[in-house]
């Protein structure tokens, strides 16, 4: 049972429901790109090069979404994780707002400290609009090397 202000009731669900966005939203750009590459293979059979992975027969190395907080809030410094077919791991930390128009959103210091310690690993999806007809989304890549170019800032407020 949720024990908190209507607001932050409100606040829980525009980011809970940006997270589902996100995760359906990376879902069918992973499906996209697979059946593009099913595609692909179907085309020029035998195009394997030399350095080429090959799938055991009846098996097919594919990336996969998930969402750590399906479930309940997890805690954890990323909302949503790519498994990659390579064996590398893409952590994604969603931050969603009602509002098309608002730059500024919190981040944690755990979130920042893991950010820089996965690197170009650590994405940040911001999704505006949340829960609305037409909901935009900005993906921001490695954060931490987007901070030290100056490319975005950070804002303390009390």
């Amino acid at each position: 049972m949720y024990r908190g202000t209507p607001q932050d009731a409100h606040l829980q669900a525009i980011g809970r429901w940006g997270e589902e966005h996100v995760f359906r939203h990376l879902t069918r750009q992973l499906e996209q790109q697979q059946q593009q590459r099913r595609a692909a293979s179907r085309a020029a059979p035998g195009a394997c090069g030399g350095g080429a992975l090959e799938a055991r027969a009846g098996s097919e190395a594919v990336d996969r979404v998930v969402w750590v907080n399906r479930e309940r809030e997890s805690y954890l410094p990323y909302d949503l994780y790519i498994s990659h077919a390579d064996d590398t791991t893409t952590y994604i930390e969603v931050k969603a707002s009602a509002s098309k128009t608002k730059d500024l959103f919190e981040i944690s210091l755990p979130e920042l400290r893991f950010a820089e310690e996965q690197g170009a690993r650590y994405e940040l999806y911001r999704v505006r609009g949340a829960g609305g007809p037409s909901p935009i989304i900005v993906r921001l890549g490695d954060p931490i090397s987007l901070l030290r170019r100056r490319a975005v800032s950070l804002c303390l407020a009390l």
